[in-house]
């Protein structure tokens, strides 16, 4: 695939390195690149839930989250880890998908999380199109790109949080807890 910004593995080996774990490449010129994602395995935590283990629940149900990146590998990682939060996940890989994706759903969306820079609609258009859909759904974007980099991709909601990537999952938990919670 080109014109990617090769954030994506760079976010995949944070979330891999966090974990205990690494990504293995083999790469070969003209044929492509594999990657694999070595992870440690885990014990079931017991006590008290903390920190990504925590579940978030909003108006007593699971929180669901719509998360939109183009990035498949990316998607997974981010999925996975909000998922181990217990929350549910419902996926698209752009705009246009999510706009689908929200009108097939009979699942609440509390929250949306979305890459800013995406083929076919990007995360400020469709946080302009979920405004005039829903204006209580809260979205956080999330990117590679320095400020002045988005300033030139054209007109975004300055006012939509953003998550730096590469992020920790702590990060991105705690800020979908924020928004939950300022929410209620």
């Amino acid at each position: 695939r080109e014109g990617g910004t090769g954030l994506g593995l760079s976010m995949a080996y944070t979330f891999a390195h966090e974990a205990g774990g690494t990504i293995e490449v083999d790469s070969t010129i003209g044929k492509g690149s594999r990657f694999r994602i070595i992870l440690p395995a885990a014990a079931p935590v017991k006590g008290k839930e903390t920190g990504a283990d925590a579940q978030l629940t909003t108006a007593n149900h699971a929180t669901t989250v719509l998360l939109v990146e183009d990035e498949a590998p990316v998607r997974s990682v981010l999925k996975r880890s909000l998922e181990n939060a217990h929350i549910k996940v419902l996926e698209a890989c752009d705009g246009q998908d999510a706009l689908h994706v929200l009108n097939e759903t009979d699942e609440k969306i509390d929250i949306v999380v979305s890459d800013v820079v995406m083929p076919t609609m990007d995360g400020g258009s469709l946080a302009r199109r979920l405004q005039e859909l829903d204006p209580t759904l809260p979205v956080i974007f999330m990117t590679g790109y320095s400020s002045g980099q988005l300033e030139r991709l054209g007109d975004w909601p300055e006012t939509t949080p953003i998550l730096r990537k590469p992020f920790a999952a702590e990060e991105l938990l705690a800020e979908i807890e924020r928004h939950l919670m300022a929410n209620v």
